[in-house]
């Protein structure tokens, strides 16, 4: 299970990479041409604004909860032990 949170945010950062609207230019192409034949391929030939507002909506929510992931497996780390040592050691002296 802990791996599972460790994972999470590393996964929802790379759709948030892929499925940003900046980068529609170069995937676009490559998912029209892997879905050739296709009626899912010849809606999404016919339908790019539909494309380009879902890859901007799951962009965000992805981004979105890269951030919660990440700030949530930070808060539940393990404490830093601060080494309390007193004033005075038995080191010199």
């Amino acid at each position: 299970m802990q791996i599972l949170k460790t994972i999470r945010p590393v996964i929802s950062g790379i759709v948030a990479l892929v499925s940003c609207p900046c980068h529609l230019p170069l995937t676009l192409p490559i998912l029209l041409s892997l879905t050739a034949g296709t009626v899912f391929g010849m809606w999404l030939g016919n339908n790019v604004s539909w494309v380009v507002g879902i890859s901007t909506v799951l962009f965000l929510v992805s981004l979105v909860l890269t951030y919660r992931w990440s700030t949530i497996s930070q808060s539940h780390a393990l404490p830093i032990q601060s080494d309390q040592r007193s004033e005075t050691s038995s080191y010199g002296a």
